[in-house]
C-alpha cells in the first residue's frame, strides 16, 4: 500500500518559483483593460502599476495581502480616473484571497 503524498508550498520570497512572469503578465492584462475602458489610461505605464504595489506594499505592509492588492489595484485605476467597482466581478484563483 502506498501513501498519498501532498505538499504545499509557501514561497514568501521567490526564491523557489520566479513569479515576476505571472505577476507582470496579470499587470499588463490590468493595463489592456484600463485603456480599453478610457482614453487616459494611455498614460499609464507598467511600471506605473508596478510602483502602485510597491507604494501600498510600504504603507501598508502589515495589511492582509488581499488588502494591499485592492488598495494597489485602486491607486492604478486612479492614475485614469477609474475606480474599483467594475472589478467586483473579477474572481481570483487563490482560496486564500477568495471572500
Amino acid at each position: 500500500m502506498s501513501a498519498h503524498r501532498t505538499a504545499v508550498v509557501f514561497d514568501a520570497d521567490e526564491t523557489l518559483i520566479d513569479l515576476r512572469p505571472a505577476v507582470t503578465g496579470a499587470l499588463a492584462t490590468v493595463l489592456e483593460e484600463m485603456r480599453r475602458r478610457t482614453p487616459a489610461a494611455a498614460d499609464v505605464s507598467l511600471a506605473d502599476l508596478e510602483g502602485d504595489w510597491g507604494a501600498v506594499f510600504g504603507a501598508l505592509s502589515a495589511a492582509p495581502v488581499r488588502e494591499i492588492r485592492q488598495a494597489a489595484l485602486a491607486r492604478s485605476l486612479a492614475r485614469a480616473g477609474l475606480d474599483a467597482t467594475w472589478t467586483s466581478s473579477w474572481r481570483c484563483s487563490s482560496p486564500a484571497a477568495s471572500p
